[in-house]
């Protein structure tokens, strides 16, 4: 059976032209039957380019159509270079009757239109496969009017994980001038080591955080089962393992809820000294930690837990505590989506919809793409049931950015 991969080169990669020859001749020699090769803009060439319309100050339309110039010539420069080794090769541009990539109208930061995008790779892409090695510009896209958009910056990782969508790729393999994820900023830590495998959720908690291996909005594209590696150019093989990604939100997304919580808050004020007390305290009481929120004196601790015990142990440290209070009977529900990070106002909607069916919320707290929400578990099957229905079923029928821009859906 035929396997499928899209390879995506970085701009370091190609800073060069002895670089862009060793980028093809790791894409020839790749033991795989059918490749699609997405690259960024040579070396610092976007940057080149943003620096120097910044200073003309020039209108977004004309910023972004300059600013895919460096694509298109990476794009056309990678497909000659892999026809030099006796390969044979196409490159799709934006502007030419066969570019695949369809976004909305938004010059930057643009959203790829999935079914639109399908339709394109199932037409011009899919019949080469097998026969040719394409190359698609990266970061760049056009609507349906052909204007030139862009998916903002390193946005080339969105397109790969896009087009591995639409064509239902085997794998993605995102080359990167690093040696795989490392544990660290390798600027800041010398003796950072290479992460073998890592969640999506956690990449995606990772590069929303600041790290700059991969955009997080491109992850939301990756599908069940196939595999996502981030291999380092530096090993001249992309059979290198680099780093594993493994999960997939769309099988991840929706609802998870715990029941049997307990809740214990400190008055206190919230330095270092006082959080290490109170998870001291957890540690020797073996407690589990569900989740935290804190103010400016106080301190919330959700888990599963004796809460006499542990309330006992932490009324020892009273000298640095003021008061203690607890509840019991307390459930979590965890909201999770990549779109929570992008589109605003989901926290106000989850809370409105509770709010409106009279189910008080005990706490409520965020982290990158999950909002979790603890209430009194008398209410546990309601709320499940109505965030299900107003939010969960129209983000996993992909609907939500359509309808939330007529107003229907969460407002």
């Amino acid at each position: 059976m035929s396997r499928r991969a899209i390879i995506k080169f970085g701009g370091a990669d190609l800073s060069n032209g002895h670089r862009v020859k060793k980028a093809a001749k790791m894409v020839v020699d790749y033991d795989c039957d059918e490749i699609v090769v997405v690259v960024s803009a040579m070396g610092k060439t976007t940057d080149m380019l943003v620096d120097l319309l910044a200073q003309i100050n020039v209108c977004e339309r004309d910023h972004a159509d300059i600013i895919s110039m460096g694509e298109q010539t990476s794009a056309k420069v990678f497909a000659s270079a892999i026809k030099k080794m006796g390969g044979k090769s196409v490159c799709f541009l934006p502007g030419d009757k066969e570019w695949p990539l369809i976004t909305d109208s938004r010059c930057t930061d643009a959203v790829p239109d999935l079914d639109m995008c399908r339709r394109k790779m199932e037409q011009y892409v899919e019949p080469r496969l097998g026969d040719t090695i394409q190359v698609i510009c990266g970061f760049i896209g056009t609507d349906t009017c052909g204007n030139i958009t862009t998916l903002g910056r390193g946005g080339s990782d969105t397109t790969a994980l896009v087009v591995g969508n639409c064509l239902k790729a085997d794998e993605v393999i995102l080359v990167k001038d690093t040696n795989g994820l490392l544990t660290a900023d390798p600027e800041l830590v010398q003796d950072c080591e290479q992460i073998e495998e890592i969640h999506i959720e956690e990449l995606f908690a990772l590069a929303h955080g600041g790290a700059r291996i991969v955009r997080h909005q491109g992850l939301k594209y990756k599908l069940p089962g196939q595999l996502l590696r981030i291999v380092p150019f530096s090993s001249n093989d992309l059979k290198s393992e680099g780093t594993r990604v493994v999960g997939d939100f769309s099988s991840d997304r929706g609802l998870k809820q715990k029941n049997g919580l307990s809740s214990i808050t400190v008055i206190c004020d919230l330095n270092v000294q006082n959080l290490r007390s109170i998870f001291t305290s957890m540690e020797e009481k073996g407690a589990e930690l569900r989740g935290i929120s804190s103010g400016e004196k106080s301190v919330t601790i959700f888990g599963e837990y004796h809460v006499g015990s542990l309330v006992s142990e932490l009324h020892e440290s009273m000298d640095s505590f003021k008061d203690i209070s607890h509840r019991e009977g307390v459930s979590m529900l965890e909201v999770t989506h990549p779109r929570f990070v992008d589109d605003p106002g989901w926290v106000a909607r989850i809370t409105e919809e509770l709010s409106d069916r009279d189910i008080n919320i005990i706490e409520v707290t965020t982290s990158k793409a999950t909002i979790g929400i603890y209430l009194d578990e008398r209410y546990m099957t309601e709320a499940v049931n109505a965030l299900e229905q107003k939010f969960i079923e129209p983000i996993a029928d992909n609907v939500f950015r359509e309808d939330l821009q007529k107003g229907s859906v969460g407002v």
